[in-house]
């Protein structure tokens, strides 16, 4: 329907694009979020929502204005003749973020699957020559798709974590810690995830008014940091203790499930003085 292409699509490709190896890990939810305590981790969600709904809901307008639905049109319209500098730019974010996701394809396959890793790397590079061959279309269709999926996974991660014990969650919310930084760590997040927005103008081709593109941009803003909030909900500390009393407080982010044969996470870097590791406990702070 019509309402489904104008305000679900653009927010649940924009979600997709900015899935990566920090989300899946949960590193950018420790780096950006719960680092500055339970409720400064909700408001830095808070400032990162506003940031990128406005971010985006000016980027549709714009887009919409000057009928500039790629990224290329976009800039020259924005920068003029600056437009080039960008192009450069656009194509080393392009082959970093290829990279990256190659390389997380292809340690999850071996890790969970036993696969070689150049396997899963060429799985990626092949699923993305498909989809782009077979234009934005497809690529739109696809990025719906993953990103109503993760939404189940989340809602279903979500459901168990409550019905397994929501108590420490509660007391959390009671102590309301809020760490200093919240708000430019909330702002660092939208602004360097934001830089994709211009690369997705294929999906505002729909908007026919301005009001379209404005509440479409802040249904986007939504989308995106809502499920940090559904992660943020379940992490834990960790405390690693080894033999000689140093201890690292870590979140439970940073230990991804491995499956057999995988190559395990590392607790402690070598480097730290303290001799062998003993123990490892949950704690609440």
């Amino acid at each position: 329907s019509r309402v489904f292409r104008v305000y679900i699509v653009p927010g649940a490709v924009f979600q997709s694009v900015m899935v990566g190896g920090g989300y899946g890990t949960g590193r950018e939810i420790v780096e950006y979020f719960t680092g500055y305590g339970f409720l400064g981790g909700l408001l830095g969600l808070g400032v990162a929502f506003v940031a990128l709904a406005l971010i985006l809901a000016l980027t549709f307008e714009f887009a919409r204005l000057f009928k500039a639905y790629d990224y290329r049109s976009f800039f020259k319209q924005l920068l003029g003749r600056g437009w080039v500098a960008f192009e450069v730019l656009i194509i080393l974010q392009f082959l970093l973020v290829l990279a990256v996701l190659a390389s997380a394809a292809g340690n999850i396959l071996s890790d969970n699957f036993g696969m070689p890793y150049g396997v899963g790397l060429s799985i990626m590079l092949v699923v993305v020559g498909v989809l782009t061959f077979y234009g934005r279309d497809v690529i739109a269709k696809a990025l719906t798709f993953w990103s109503f999926f993760l939404y189940a996974v989340f809602l279903a991660f979500f459901v168990a974590v409550f019905a397994n014990n929501w108590t420490p969650i509660v007391e959390e919310f009671g102590r309301a810690d809020v760490l200093s930084g919240w708000w430019r760590s909330g702002l660092k997040y939208a602004m360097y995830n934001v830089a994709s927005a211009p690369l997705l103008l294929y999906v505002a081709r729909d908007f026919e008014c301005r009001s379209e593109a404005l509440r479409s941009g802040v249904v986007a803003g939504a989308i995106s940091p809502e499920r940090y909030a559904e992660m943020s909900a379940a992490e834990t500390l960790i405390l690693t203790i080894t033999s000689q009393g140093s201890g690292k407080l870590s979140s439970s982010h940073d230990y991804p499930v491995r499956g057999r044969g995988g190559m395990g996470v590392a607790a402690m870097d070598k480097a730290m003085r303290g001799g062998p590791l003993v123990t490892s406990f949950p704690v609440d702070m």
